[in-house]
């Protein structure tokens, strides 16, 4: 079994239609650079009709097939994309965070990690990533509005964080008070008497 999937027959499932190019092994550059473009043409075709189990496997069969750093980026980066609609957001993650360490000006592989990153509500560490791309491409109107969102997405955050911070010290305040013991007062009356003789 390679990538998890079965060799021999391929009843159905995601990999069936791509049985060809799954167990190719192509032994010279040339053919592995000719399977590598099929190989991507089949997953973006199956991220426009939204088979994305398809498209996972193909994005992983393609990294299988080369040593270019960049080719490696563009792969992690769809694959994020992938995982991230099938909702595997720790896979999409590890994936963009490896397109931006092999390609650190990847603009896309930036984009791709700071949308996983805000799916993982992580607003933050996903308006850094934007960021990032945003500094390596600044006339990129939807970076700009990313960014935009996500800085005041973070205020609002940093707000209700103070706001709650606060209800709780005055919680804990008045919980402290209501466990001390009442304070005893006592006063005393002095009374004087006079006699009339």
């Amino acid at each position: 079994m390679a990538l998890g999937i079965p060799s021999g027959g391929m009843p159905g499932g995601p990999a069936a239609m791509h049985h060809d190019v799954l167990q190719a092994t192509p032994d010279t550059n040339e053919a592995k650079a000719r399977l590598l473009e099929e190989i991507k043409n089949r997953a973006r075709s199956s991220v426009q009709t939204k088979n994305y189990p398809a498209a996972e496997i193909l994005y992983t069969k393609g990294l299988t097939l080369t040593d270019s750093n960049s080719d490696k980026a563009v792969l992690h980066a769809n694959l994020a994309l992938v995982q991230r609609n099938m909702n595997q957001l720790s896979d999409a993650q590890k994936n963009a965070e490896s397109a931006v360490e092999l390609d650190p000006t990847y603009v896309k592989g930036w984009w791709r990690l700071g949308q996983t990153l805000s799916s993982l509500h992580r607003t933050k560490d996903a308006l850094e990533a934007f960021t990032k791309a945003h500094n390596l491409e600044p006339s990129n109107s939807a970076l700009t509005k990313e960014c935009k969102k996500l800085e005041k997405k973070v205020e609002e955050e940093e707000k209700l964080m103070k706001e709650s911070e606060e209800a709780a010290a005055a919680v804990a305040a008045m919980e402290v008070e209501s466990t001390e013991p009442p304070k005893v007062t006592t006063t005393t009356t002095t009374t004087t008497t006079t006699t009339k003789t």
